[in-house]
């Protein structure tokens, strides 16, 4: 098995990063232009 704490903080240090950049619009964007060209 792997180091599981490690794995956690890891998974909570990228999501952390994920929703901060969602929360300042910048994943909303991309989103958003994604869901353009794909309709």
């Amino acid at each position: 098995m792997t180091d599981v704490d490690g794995f956690v903080r890891h998974l909570e240090a990228a999501y952390r990063r994920a929703w901060e950049a969602f929360c300042s619009g910048e994943l909303h964007r991309d989103d958003a232009v994604g869901r353009r060209s794909a309709c």
